[in-house]
């Protein structure tokens, strides 16, 4: 099975089944656990996270938003990368959304260091504790 890192990907939804949605490409595939965009004018952009290679071209995504009025052949977008959130001390007292949005009503945050939420932790002779 082809898989890409950091492309730009274009699939299809081939079937809504829940929050579970089936997604063509023409091969490469989007990695695990790449975040999948679905752009709509009349509605918010539905996200997915892919779970699953389930053939040469298609993929089971996870819905991390709801899915009301998806419908097939719709398109779906992607650059390969996995969901990130916002990381640093400019989060301190702040509010965010699964999504690491700022929900609190305060300044967006700028020029903060974004991670990816699947990274590999530091090894643990890298970590301190404070008592």
């Amino acid at each position: 099975m082809k898989v890409a890192e950091q492309e730009n990907f274009q699939g299809r939804v081939v079937a809504v089944n829940g929050s579970i949605v089936d997604v063509v490409f023409t091969p490469p595939l989007p990695p695990m656990q790449a975040l999948l965009l679905i752009e709509s004018k009349d509605r918010d952009t539905i996200k997915l996270e892919v779970a699953g290679h389930i053939s040469e071209t298609m993929v089971r995504a996870i819905a991390l938003t709801p899915v009301a009025g998806l419908q097939r052949d719709q398109p779906v977008s992607s650059n390969g990368k996995s969901l990130s959130v916002p990381v640093g001390t400019a989060l301190l007292g702040r509010m965010l959304n699964v999504f690491g949005e700022v929900i609190d009503k305060g300044k967006p945050l700028e020029g903060v260091k974004q991670r990816p939420i699947y990274a590999v932790p530091p090894p643990l002779s890298q970590r301190t504790v404070t008592p």
